[in-house]
């Protein structure tokens, strides 16, 4: 949250207080104060709702919100490259599902016949200059081979993307353990299901 959000939100805080207490009749002084409960309460369902659903709306981009909205189902195609001999692997298919929210992102892809990607935890789309962006990650990797326990990576992923929704984008990654991958998503459904909501 940067200082643009913070002035918002404190300017809510004022506007709610103002507001409660011209409901109940009562001039604004310090007993205004008085009303904290409920003015803190309604702040949390604001800004739950705006990261959830609000941030989402067309005409708070860019200048409120800048990150690209990449929520929803993707096809993929990934491969990844051995960083001493630089060939790449063969090129893997499946389907990712993104549950985006202003605060978070999470992923979940299902390779064709190869196995399972899954994040297991969730950060913040960072957005620079030039609409790069980049989240870092912690993801499990269960292959459908017959191998018993999955294995976790912690990865920085990067793509560029000027539009407000994106149909395609090519995600860039790099591991602590030195894997290096591409994966590029192509038609976008912006629409999630309720079975894939959170990612269950």
């Amino acid at each position: 949250m940067d200082r643009l959000h913070l002035i918002v939100l404190v300017a809510l805080v004022l506007l709610l207080n103002l507001a409660v207490s011209f409901v109940r009749g009562q001039p604004v002084d310090p007993s205004t104060l008085s009303f904290s409960a409920v003015v803190a309460t309604l702040l949390g369902v604001i800004i739950l709702f705006f990261d959830l659903w609000l941030w989402r709306l067309p005409f708070l981009h860019p200048w409120f919100v800048v990150a690209p909205n990449i929520n929803g189902t993707w096809k993929v195609c990934g491969s990844i490259v051995n960083p001493l001999t630089g060939k790449r692997s063969k090129e893997h298919i499946g389907k990712m599902t993104i549950r985006q929210t202003f605060f978070s992102i999470r992923f979940q892809i299902e390779w064709d016949g190869y196995g399972k990607s899954k994040s297991l935890m969730s950060e913040k789309l960072a957005v620079g200059k030039e609409g790069m962006c980049s989240f870092s990650t912690l993801y499990e990797f269960e292959s459908s081979k017959s191998i018993p326990d999955g294995k976790t990576h912690h990865a920085g992923i990067f793509f560029h993307s000027n539009e407000r929704v994106p149909s395609a984008i090519t995600l860039r990654y790099s591991t602590v353990d030195q894997l290096l991958g591409v994966v590029r998503l192509t038609n976008h459904e912006k629409k999630l299901t309720w079975r894939n909501l959170w990612l269950r």
